[in-house]
């Protein structure tokens, strides 16, 4: 056997910190001005909004800065109703400070401002308004890097806490899932090992093998062993539409509420994945050999301590 096909024989323990620490440094990469829009101009209060409309006829889909005695008092969008005769006051929206930011605001702390009743929020650059960003903004590139970050970090911390005893796990799947995750490893590898058995299996089989240990059930932020379910199903979906060039907006239903309740279940799971793993201990490989020569059978088992030890 060559020396890259040894090497990969070797046990790899997954360090879920180091996943974390990704999905922060990414998180923390991009600011607000990263991915925000420029303001569509300033008009003067008693500005006409037909006049407004004559002059940004083209790109109206933006907010202008309403400004009364050189002092911004509000805003108006391009699309928002009014009639012929009208002045920017007769339309505009207080600006108020809930509703401005820096533009050195974090990426993934400015998603969490958005609410049900706030998709838009403007940026403040030194002491002017000078950008805005709204929602929808949770389907640029910057914001999927971060969500993609955040789910290999959730994958590293269970990978870190199932490597430890893989067969013991492995053994919870079901005969159909562990045939398949068999055969993948195969495809991958050209041999099997716990190890790499594990990292042939789906993040909903990790979830699962999660879940069906009891005493790491136990540990985890949910109510019931049903509430967890419905959640790694989610984690799962989301996950793969994301993956897949679905829109996020889709995915959330369009709900600020619930992409920030995800992030935030998200970010529990993984630091109390963490936890479990800090408590886990030293590690004993002898205590799961008779779970392998159960996954394996016993002669296939017999092979594989002839060749290395696991």
């Amino acid at each position: 056997m060559g020396k890259k096909n040894e090497f990969m024989r070797i046990p790899t323990f997954y360090d879920g910190r180091m996943g974390i620490s990704v999905y922060h440094k990414i998180a923390s990469l991009f600011t607000a001005r990263d991915i925000a829009r420029e303001i569509g101009g300033v008009v003067e209060a008693e500005m006409g909004m037909m006049q407004l409309f004559e002059s940004y006829e083209e790109d109206m889909d933006t907010f202008f800065l309403v400004k009364d005695a050189n002092k911004t008092i509000g805003f108006i969008h391009g699309h928002d109703d009014w009639v012929e005769g009208q002045t920017a006051i007769d339309v505009y929206t207080p600006l108020t400070p809930d509703i401005i930011v820096p533009d050195s605001l974090k990426l993934i702390d400015l998603i969490r401002l958005f609410t049900g009743e706030r998709y838009f929020l403007f940026i403040i650059t030194g002491n002017e308004i000078s950008h805005y960003v709204s929602f929808n903004i949770i389907d640029m590139p910057p914001l999927r890097l971060s969500f993609s970050a955040l789910y290999e970090a959730l994958e590293a911390r269970i990978l870190s806490i199932l490597s430890r005893y893989p067969s013991k796990h492995l053994m919870t799947l079901s005969e159909g899932r562990k045939e398949k995750a068999k055969a993948r490893c195969i495809e991958k590898y050209s041999f099997r090992n716990p190890w790499n058995t594990l990292l042939s299996t789906t993040i909903a089989d990790r979830l699962d093998m999660l879940r069906a240990d009891k005493d790491i059930l136990s540990k985890l932020p949910f109510d019931s062993n049903t509430e967890i379910k419905t959640f790694n199903k989610c984690i799962e979906n989301v996950r793969n539409m994301i993956a897949h060039g679905e829109t996020m907006l889709h995915v959330f239903d369009y709900n600020p509420e619930r992409l920030n309740n995800h992030i935030n279940r998200l970010l529990l799971l993984v630091k109390t994945l963490g936890n479990v793993f800090d408590g886990l201990g030293a590690y004993r490989g002898q205590k799961t050999q008779e779970s392998e020569k159960e996954f394996y059978g016993y002669e296939e088992w017999k092979k594989l301590h002839s060749k290395w030890d696991v």
